[in-house]
Formats: C-alpha cells, structure tokens, sequence
C-alpha cells in the first residue's frame, strides 16, 4: 500500500499537465495521450511514466517547461532570438537609428526589441558589441548558449527533447549559464 502512495502522488502532479506536453514527453501524440490519460484503466500507469521520466518525485513540470516541449522548431528559434536580445538588452535598446533598428528586426524578428526592453534588467553587464549585424549575430549565438544551459539544467528527457529540435551549440558556463536559463524561464513563461 505505502509503495502506491507516492505513485498517487506523482499522478496527482500532472493532472494538469497539457496534453500536447504530456505526449511528447511519452513520446506518442498528444489526443492519444489525452485519451490514455482519460481512460480510467491506463491513467495511472500514464501518469507514473511521465513522472519517471521527468525525474524526481519532487520534480514537477512548470508552464515554462511545458511550453518549450509543446513549441517546433521554429518557436524555438525565435525564443532563443528573443534570448540573445534580452542578454544583449543595453545595446538592442541603445540602437535609435533606422537602419540599425531595421537590421535587427530583420535578423532577430520583430518582437526582439520588445523583449529586451520587457526583461532587460536580466541582461549582462560588461561591453556593448558594436550595432548592425555583428550585434544580430552575436545576439543568436548567445541566444541559442542561452537556450542550451536552460536545457543543461531541466531533467533529462525535458531537456533531451528541446536540444533535438535546436541546432547544435555549446552552453554558456558558471554565471553566464545561470543567466541564459534565468532569460529563457522568463521568456518561456510569455508569448514568443
């Protein structure tokens, strides 16, 4: 009896878990996960696989974590453009010109700008890199370290799953991928 106690539990923590997230996390698709999960004969077995594999019972799946499995690729691309210009977010912001400003839209998207006045007190400190397209291009790379060390610190399989849909890259490091993860749980929580 006290060996299904904490399977209940487990259970109990992802009622409410998207059914889109909770399929991809099993690997199957998300009405089938639905159904199963409705199913009064399979809920349970569904709800302690999913819990094995995000891992601890003290682990839960957060709405960040949720909407990062449930996006494609290109969202992905566009949450890690939107990273790179929250961590750049002094230098993004100091650009007025129209130029610039068009360049940046044009390699980052258009929300890029709005992100990183919305969370720029979670940009870096240190130098600004030059404006135009050698910001563009620093601003991906450090977007997509950004998204990388968030995926170094979910569970394994939350983790696995979002690197598979990113190009491959290195993670930022100590404080940097602290950051990066910091960025991308804020940006994970809003509308890309």
């Amino acid at each position: 009896m006290n060996g299904a106690q904490p399977a209940m539990s487990d259970a109990l923590r992802l009622r409410k878990t998207p059914a889109t997230a909770l399929g991809l996390l099993l690997e199957l698709q998300p009405p089938l996960a639905d159904r199963l999960r409705g199913c009064h004969r399979t809920a349970l077995r569904v709800e302690q696989l999913a819990a094995s594999r995000l891992g601890p019972p003290s682990t839960t799946m957060t709405s960040t974590q949720a909407r990062l499995l449930a996006m494609d690729t290109a969202a992905l691309r566009e949450l890690s453009l939107h990273a790179g210009a929250v961590r750049h977010a002094r230098a993004v912001l100091s650009l007025i010109d129209g130029l610039s400003l068009r360049t940046l839209a044009a390699n980052l998207g258009p929300g890029a700008r709005g992100a990183a006045l919305r969370w720029r007190e979670l940009a870096a400190g240190g130098p600004d890199p030059s404006v135009g397209a050698p910001l563009a291009n620093l601003a991906a790379r450090d977007g997509l370290r950004c998204l990388h060390a968030w995926c170094d610190r979910q569970p394994s399989a939350i983790g696995m799953r979002v690197r598979l849909l990113v190009p491959p890259g290195a993670s930022a490091e100590g404080e940097e991928a602290a950051l990066g993860a910091r960025i991308v749980d804020a940006l994970g929580g809003e509308d890309v």
